[in-house]
């Protein structure tokens, strides 16, 4: 109870905070818990929120009627955005050219800034850091699940390890599960070996699949930095908890690395600034201080979030599939997208540069619009 009265306070006081501005400042509203407990409090605030939210006619991907739904909660001024494969396509060069290293995730920042701005707003806030802080990611209860199991397994002999790896790689053929289960077999047992294996899309063997002769060598001995940087900070804090230590490392790599980055560089194309309440670093040193047991979902995801804030969330918000905000771009790359796809994957794009091998691009690419999800790519 202590603990839910404390992270409340922090939470008012954080997105009060974030609301200091000499323009409106408006929300990106997705529909999810994060999104929501942002303006929520807007709301508690004294603040009629401005929400945006883009939607798509794919309803698998479609998260429009929770976020309607969390703006007629707090009364908010809503904004709704639909947008199709054909519309994207529009503005994916200019989306392409603000980006000055590649990213997956930096299109999906571009387009929903672009609208928030095109609507007069200058400031928007996000909800982005409540999956690393409150546990919201797959990697928390996996971890946790087999946290103590792997650390006992992890002091076996390595060669045990090593001849259970092969055994799996054996029995699962070329799929990609088979692979990742043994590479986590072969593993120290320890989360800074595991996370890592965890989040990666493609192994080192791929990755090194994908380089041209000259580059393959080095890709497929780098190692995982990765699992690197989270052992040499874990040292540093012995007495962390499992669930800090997922924390941390979801902080650190993707949300440090792609996320914040994305949603900077993508937002200020559009010379729309983007604050992020949830990771106020008060919010942030609070929550990774507790114990686990105030965190652990007991069947209520993102739990002490969630408990926080009370009846200011909708069931029907809370308990929804997760679903985060991603683009239709599976079927969009088989549809409107493929042609754009093609011309930049081909001899004339990517694979003419020497910066990958042509021919794996096309076996990936082939793979992808074949729809053989488990095969070796």
């Amino acid at each position: 109870a202590e603990a839910t009265r404390l992270v409340a306070d922090r939470l008012r006081d954080a997105v009060a905070t974030h609301l200091v501005s000499d323009v409106p400042v408006g929300a990106f509203l997705s529909g999810g818990i994060d999104s929501s407990a942002v303006v929520a409090l807007m709301k508690e605030a004294g603040v009629v929120p401005r929400t945006f939210s883009v939607g798509f006619t794919e309803q698998q991907f479609d998260e429009s009627r929770y976020a309607m739904l969390m703006a007629r909660t707090v009364g908010a001024d809503h904004t709704h955005v639909p947008l199709t494969g054909a519309q994207l396509l529009d503005q994916l060069p200019a989306a392409l050219a603000a980006m000055d290293q590649p990213t997956g995730d930096g299109v999906n920042t571009y387009v929903v800034s672009g609208a928030v701005r095109s609507c007069g707003i200058k400031v928007a806030l996000s909800g982005l850091g409540g999956d690393e802080i409150f546990g919201g990611y797959p990697s928390f209860a996996r971890l946790l699940r087999v946290a103590d199991a792997a650390r006992v397994w992890g002091r076996m002999p390595d060669a045990v390890r090593r001849l259970a790896a092969s055994a799996v790689r054996v029995a699962g053929g070329d799929s990609i599960q088979a692979s990742k289960t043994a590479a986590l077999v072969d593993t120290d047992g320890e989360i800074s070996s595991m996370f890592p294996l965890l989040r990666q899309v493609l192994s080192a063997d791929q990755r090194a699949a994908l380089m041209p002769p000259s580059r393959a060598e080095s890709v497929a001995d780098d190692g995982e930095p990765y699992a690197a940087l989270l052992r040499a900070a874990f040292a540093s804090a012995p007495g962390a908890s499992a669930f800090a230590q997922i924390s941390y490392a979801e902080a650190r790599t993707y949300m440090h690395d792609v996320l914040l980055r994305d949603t900077d560089q993508m937002s200020m194309a559009h010379a729309l600034e983007v604050r992020v309440p949830l990771l106020d670093h008060e919010l942030v040193d609070l929550v990774t201080s507790l114990p686990d047991a105030c965190k652990v979902s007991n069947g209520t995801p993102k739990r002490l979030l969630v408990e926080a804030l009370g009846p200011m969330l909708p069931d029907a918000v809370v308990h929804r599939p997760k679903q985060g905000f991603t683009l239709p771009f599976d079927p969009w790359m088989r549809g409107p997208l493929r042609s754009f796809c093609e011309a930049r994957l081909g001899d004339r794009g990517l694979a003419g540069r020497d910066l990958l091998s042509g021919s794996a691009v096309a076996e990936l690419w082939a793979s992808f619009i074949g729809c053989e999800r488990n095969v070796s790519w």
